[in-house]
């Protein structure tokens, strides 16, 4: 899909932009980076393989700030995405993901902005170091 790895906070209307693009901006002033752990390989449905992070408390403040909100009524669940395919796709990709996976640390460092469909960058900010 053309984007960099990121583990997603909401989703939101395309409407609501410039008022998102303020907050992130004086979110990110205000929080530190922080350290991750991407624990395991999951997957939604056999459609989405991802990498699963330990959700800690600054990554759940990061959500929480915005809102809670996640996309189609589905509760939020922390993840990476690693692969979209058809079923049979997945499957395989997980069985591969599977094997050679070891959990790893990982380093939250900005929020970024973006649209899917096209795809693009709307703004990208860095957290405090």
């Amino acid at each position: 899909m053309d984007i960099p790895f990121h583990i997603s906070l909401g989703s939101f209307p395309v409407e609501c932009a410039t008022e998102l693009i303020e907050k992130i901006k004086s979110v990110c002033s205000q929080k530190k980076e922080f350290d991750i752990r991407l624990d395991k390989i999951n997957h939604f449905n056999n459609a989405v393989l991802f990498a699963e992070p330990v959700v800690n408390a600054h990554l759940q403040e990061l959500h929480d700030l915005f809102d809670n909100n996640f996309a189609d009524g589905f509760p939020w669940h922390a993840h990476a995405t690693l692969f979209c395919g058809e079923e049979n796709q997945v499957i395989q990709a997980r069985e591969i993901a599977e094997r050679i996976f070891a959990p790893l640390n990982a380093k939250i460092v900005g929020i970024q902005m973006g649209e899917f469909f096209p795809t693009k960058l709307l703004v990208a900010e860095n957290l405090n170091k």
